[in-house]
């Protein structure tokens, strides 16, 4: 197996662990966090963080860039994980059903997944 295919498998099972986990709490993740204005943080974008980054680590050794950490560093010549664990959370907290788990892999600058 070659690289990219392996670090697709590796994007999906962190997809499938972070969707899983979001179905069985559903209604805990709904609750309200944070009010910024426009942007909003919900119990479910910490908790899906959390998980995510903590499978992602095992199984990577690659740097994490996700929009809840304060670590936001791009290796500049290396890969790059960039994780949004609940993109559209206003539109989730609004039961608009456009949101999803989002996860890319980058070499530098370049997307790779």
């Amino acid at each position: 197996m070659n690289d990219i295919s392996n670090y697709l498998d590796i994007a999906l099972d962190i997809v499938r662990t972070g969707s899983s986990e979001f179905n069985q709490n559903i209604l805990e993740y709904k609750r309200l966090e944070e009010n910024l204005g426009k942007e909003v943080k919900l119990i479910a974008d910490r908790k899906l963080n959390s998980v995510m980054l903590q499978k992602l680590k095992k199984l990577s050794s690659f740097n994490i860039l996700s929009e809840e950490n304060d670590k936001k560093v791009l290796n500049q010549n290396d890969y790059n994980w960039i994780l949004d664990p609940l993109d559209g959370s206003f539109n989730y907290l609004r039961d608009i059903p456009i949101y999803c788990i989002s996860l890319g892999l980058w070499k530098g600058l370049e997307p790779v997944l």
